[in-house]
């Protein structure tokens, strides 16, 4: 009788799952009973060094009992049609969510999950929103972030570096994506294996309904180069500023922009620095040379197709 019943449960546990995803059944026990020094914490246990990071690991504690490598309430696991395995790991603590996802290729690399993956687990999995997942910087290096969590937080590790990144957002509307009335504030350090810090970026940007603005400035370890940035805009104008200084090299342009419409942009240029060397590249009539524009002034228009 019981596997006759479990038999008909079958079909219907692999009909939540979309095409192309063939889910992969884990065996756990979704009770925790309770939250706290006396708590006992009931569930899967991650193997070997699966999750094994003090970073995530914090993020999932509670009252020392609870880990994500210990326990968690609930969790979904499958692979795609491209041979890459999903999944997500959703732990309840004190009656809050959060969800650890992650993704491997089809040689066993970790790598940050898409977004149509994510809403494969998503839909799977209830209660989704507050995400802690692999990410991908462009430069290359994976990392973890949270997503949809006030402040956020990354942490990524590559070759010889790794990035720490945090920010927090104060906003008339907390719950909306793009609220109209906010102040972001976002830090990025990135350090060496031996801790020493080798580049620094600091962002500060705003909003107050058609008014924007934002300050920026990066430098890296020894400070021998240093960036600054500022800009305001109001609807479809805006003006903006930037400074480098590069082992002396010194660059400096202002930009004035109006977005005629969608598709097209005129930007007004003053660039004080540019100047041409005081010996060019020789070139000849047969070759010559790439053009190169040394005008303190320019005029742009900008048209998508």
């Amino acid at each position: 009788m019981r596997d006759a019943k479990l038999a008909t449960q079958a079909p219907k546990q692999q009909s939540k799952a979309p095409q192309g995803f063939r889910e992969i059944n884990l065996n756990v026990n979704p009770v925790l009973s309770g939250c706290g020094p006396g708590a006992t914490a009931t569930g899967i246990t991650f193997d070997g060094y699966s999750a094994d990071d003090s970073y995530l690991n914090s993020q999932f504690q509670c009252g020392g009992k609870y880990s994500l490598k210990g326990s968690h309430y609930e969790g979904v696991a499958g692979i795609t049609d491209d041979g890459t395995t999903i999944f997500a790991v959703n732990s309840r603590i004190n009656g809050t969510y959060r969800t650890m996802m992650g993704a491997f290729d089809i040689d066993g690399k970790p790598k940050a999950p898409t977004t149509a993956q994510e809403k494969i687990l998503a839909g799977l999995l209830k209660n989704s929103e507050r995400r802690i997942k692999p990410d991908a910087k462009s430069s290359g290096v994976l990392g973890v972030a949270t997503n949809g969590t006030n402040p956020r937080g990354g942490v990524y590790v590559g070759d010889r570096k790794i990035v720490y990144d945090f920010g927090f957002r104060i906003s008339d509307d907390p719950a909306a994506n793009d609220p109209k009335k906010y102040v972001d504030f976002s830090t990025s350090v990135e350090t060496d294996f031996n801790n020493r810090v080798t580049r620094q970026s600091y962002d500060i940007k705003a909003r107050n309904d058609k008014l924007t603005g934002f300050v920026g400035m990066d430098r890296n370890g020894n400070g021998s180069n240093m960036g600054y940035r500022a800009g305001v805009g109001y609807a479809d104008v805006s003006a903006s500023a930037r400074h480098t200084n590069n082992g002396g090299v010194k660059t400096s342009e202002v930009d004035l922009a109006w977005n005629i419409n969608k598709e097209m942009t005129l930007t007004a240029s003053w660039r004080p620095d540019n100047r041409p060397p005081t010996a060019l590249p020789a070139s000849t009539f047969k070759n010559p040379g790439a053009f190169q524009d040394f005008s303190n002034y320019s005029l742009k228009l900008e048209i998508k197709l």
